[in-house]
């Protein structure tokens, strides 16, 4: 930075700016599963960021089951954050088994 004074005297000053990257977390589009299965939610990892999940968990990414609206804010150390949501839609019904593939 350049500072004319009103005499026209000038003073040259310096610092650093660190632009820091603001946490944006996608959890993708909202989600239809069968029953029974186990979804993972992942808010994208980095070991200076905290995080703090709608279920109250604070990892990265989270294992979850049942229907619902699931949210994450993240923040850095300099306290940007960034938050998503994604719904989690379970069809009822039981998992179908397996069928036995017969070869001749």
């Amino acid at each position: 930075m350049i500072v004319r004074h009103i005499d026209m005297r000038y003073d040259n000053a310096t610092f650093n700016l660190t632009i820091e990257p603001q946490p944006a977390p996608n959890l993708g589009p909202d989600r239809t599963v069968c029953e029974n299965q186990t979804v993972v939610l992942d808010a994208g990892f980095n070991p200076q960021w905290t995080y703090l999940w709608s279920t109250g968990s604070t990892t990265s990414s989270i294992a979850v089951s049942n229907s619902g609206t699931y949210s994450v804010t993240v923040t850095s150390p300099n306290g940007c954050t960034g938050s998503d949501s994604v719904v989690l839609s379970i069809l009822p019904g039981s998992t179908p088994l397996p069928k036995q593939i017969r070869h001749n």
